[in-house]
């Protein structure tokens, strides 16, 4: 089997933001990419009957075995999709071990600002599967969907 490089994290952080894209549009959630090079936001999530709109910043790790920590310097998109790709242990030099499926974690840019250690010299924002605080978000595209007046019920068969 031929040995897997990932120095290069331009393919999984695109291959995230498509994941992202895909999960709220499988739940009736209208969502585009934006406009390349925007620091802010990734993708944009509409109503078209309501013109509303939510912006949404894609943050992903593409290691089993990371710290599930990100950097957040300054939120300010109205939400923020955590997504963990692993794909391998990658920091334990076994990438062909530890491969599960993804994982979303859908944040609103207020519950961030809560959750995040300001007490490291970078702020930083630790999302863990077993945390009982984060289980609300894990999944969670219908806090998108209520922030555009896109109906529950809409999107209650849509999982």
């Amino acid at each position: 089997m031929p040995s897997r490089n990932m120095s290069d994290t331009q393919v999984p952080s695109e291959g995230a933001e498509h994941l992202a894209m895909g999960m709220l549009c499988r739940a009736c959630i209208p969502t585009f990419k934006a406009p390349a090079f925007r620091a802010s936001y990734d993708l944009v999530a509409i109503n078209p009957k309501t013109r509303t709109s939510a912006t949404i910043q894609v943050k992903s790790r593409f290691q089993t075995d990371c710290d599930r920590g990100f950097v957040l310097r300054s939120p300010s998109a109205d939400f923020f999709v955590f997504i963990f790709l692993n794909t391998g242990n990658w920091y334990r030099g076994k990438p062909n071990k530890g491969i599960k499926e993804p994982e979303y974690f859908v944040l609103p840019r207020s519950e961030d600002k809560k959750k995040v250690d300001f007490t490291r010299k970078m702020p930083k924002l630790f999302i863990r599967s077993d945390d009982p605080d984060m289980s609300e978000f894990k999944d969670a595209r219908h806090l998108v969907a209520e922030f555009v007046g896109i109906k529950r019920e809409a999107i209650i068969g849509a999982t």
